[in-house]
């Protein structure tokens, strides 16, 4: 090949490191949110678990705050689950409360079923927001007193 073939052609190692670059990005979602309940004040403390198109959960710990973040879901349709966790007592102590997930604070259980919660979303590769207002909608029977 002489210098001049060389010249023609010197555009292909740019363009072939272009692409190899360009498939590097992100192929998980990362999903952050903030987990309101009542009326807009964060929930404190329990669970946020994503389920992905193949039924695999994803979960992340909501802070004290409100704020969860659950990595690696693959891209396309999940649903999501809220659950908040109380214990109680044990046979040597019947009477301790343990709360492994941060304070408890009763949430209706329609929430904490995939079939029934309403909180769906499309993962996109990279980082997203999904915001959680929880809606006091309790069953019968179910409201705390």
């Amino acid at each position: 090949m002489t210098w001049r073939g060389v010249r023609k052609h010197w555009h292909l190692p740019l363009a072939l490191t272009a692409l190899a670059v360009a498939g590097c990005g992100p192929q998980t979602g990362t999903i952050n949110g903030k987990v309101m309940f009542p009326a807009g004040k964060p929930l404190p403390g329990g669970m946020v678990t994503f389920y992905d198109a193949s039924g695999a959960p994803h979960g992340a710990q909501i802070q004290g705050d409100g704020t969860f973040m659950a990595a690696n879901l693959p891209p396309g349709p999940a649903k999501a689950i809220v659950v908040t966790v109380k214990f109680r007592g044990s046979l040597t102590n019947p009477e301790a409360v343990k709360e492994p997930y941060g304070p408890y604070v009763q949430i209706p259980k329609k929430y904490s079923e995939i079939a029934t919660s309403g909180l769906q979303l499309d993962v996109k590769p990279g980082q997203q927001d999904f915001p959680i207002e929880l809606k006091e909608e309790w069953a019968e029977g179910e409201k705390p007193q």
